[in-house]
């Protein structure tokens, strides 16, 4: 399977690995109760880059599993290269990487919403039309360092500068 128009993936309390190997283009991918996610799109070195040819949504509305943040709290998105709408992560608690290691442009707008303790990674993002950084509580704004241009910057909520 290397297309897929839209992927909506609801995760329970153990099913958190999905084998999308060969997975190139997906139009919306969705995670909902991603609570115990781990590893779906970065467990092959070799595997295809992906595109999302719309927009990415992942969120859950409860706290992660306590076994799981005792053992491996990593939400990896390596494969994802390009998000040609929106990026939208909400509500999601005590992940320490939530990494987008090789994403380098979202066509418009990265949100970040009501999350709690978490860091983000999105170290090649090089262009985003909006970043919306809003109500993360214990959460480190996350860097952006090879970010060339953006049209705007929304932030609210604890700020430690």
């Amino acid at each position: 399977l290397q297309d897929i128009r839209d992927l909506e993936l609801t995760i329970g309390k153990l099913d958190y690995y999905y084998s999308l190997d060969n997975l190139r283009s997906v139009g919306n991918l969705t995670i909902h109760n991603a609570k115990n996610f781990r590893y779906t799109f970065d467990r092959l070195i070799d595997a295809p880059t992906i595109q999302v040819n719309n927009s990415s949504v992942l969120e859950s509305s409860v706290p992660a599993d306590p076994q799981l943040s005792k053992t491996d709290t990593r939400a990896q998105f390596g494969r994802i290269v390009s998000i040609s709408n929106n990026l939208g992560i909400s509500s999601l608690s005590n992940r320490p990487i939530v990494a987008f290691n090789k994403l380098t442009n979202v066509g418009q707008t990265i949100s970040l919403v009501n999350n709690t303790n978490c860091t983000f990674d999105f170290k090649r993002v090089s262009e985003v039309t909006t970043i919306s950084l809003l109500d993360n509580e214990d959460t480190v704004l996350p860097l952006f360092p090879g970010l060339k241009a953006v049209e705007n910057i929304h932030l609210r909520g604890i700020i430690d500068t």
